[in-house]
């Protein structure tokens, strides 16, 4: 009988294994898919996943990135929200989640007939649709992501850019030294070029 209940117990475990590896072979394919630019392939194994198992983090970060490129900002901020809230300590979701808030603020400023209120859903009632709202929320889970992941020279580079389009010259200089200090491949020549010192 403890021969039995072992190998039902060894069956199980095998067959978690294959499906895990199944599920981390779609989830390999869609993110080659995405970064090919094939936006609509990668989305339907992200789908496929997420019926499959639907508290898998990265799967929603992606798809949200998916539904980013299809200019469908609200699903896109959903989806990347739900891979925070379903993973809370990964610092790379907070920045992605930033840098998300930080590409609304340029978009509504290049291309404000292509954004018309495109990221509207973000703003507190009442608010009037301003970048600079954009980036304070960046800014915000940009720290998130360093609280989670201080060697993070790339969440630092990002809230050095988001100062800079506050007009922080002060506090983007910091931020960039910080990057600079951390190795990021940019941010000494960009630190050189808006930083007085």
């Amino acid at each position: 009988m403890r021969h039995l209940v072992l190998l039902l117990s060894l069956f199980c475990l095998i067959n978690t294994s294959s499906a895990q590896d199944k599920l981390l072979e779609q989830f390999e394919k869609g993110v080659a898919a995405f970064e090919k630019g094939n936006f609509a392939k990668a989305e339907r194994f992200f789908d496929k996943l997420l019926k499959e198992e639907p508290s898998y983090a990265a799967v929603y970060l992606w798809k949200g990135k998916c539904l980013q490129e299809f200019e469908e900002y609200q699903a896109a901020y959903e989806a990347i929200s739900t891979a925070c809230n379903l993973d809370p300590t990964e610092g790379s979701y907070w920045f992605e989640l930033g840098l998300f808030k930080y590409t609304i603020a340029i978009t509504s400023i290049k291309k404000p007939e292509l954004c018309g209120d495109c990221g509207k859903f973000l703003l507190p009632e009442g608010t009037s649709l301003k970048a600079s709202y954009y980036y304070k929320s960046a800014l915000k889970d940009y720290q998130k992501a360093v609280q989670l992941n201080p060697n993070y020279s790339e969440a630092y580079y990002q809230m050095g850019i988001a100062h800079v389009a506050l007009s922080e010259v002060d506090k983007a200089c910091l931020q960039l030294q910080k990057a600079v200090d951390l190795k990021h491949p940019k941010a000494l020549k960009y630190r050189l070029e808006i930083c007085p010192n």
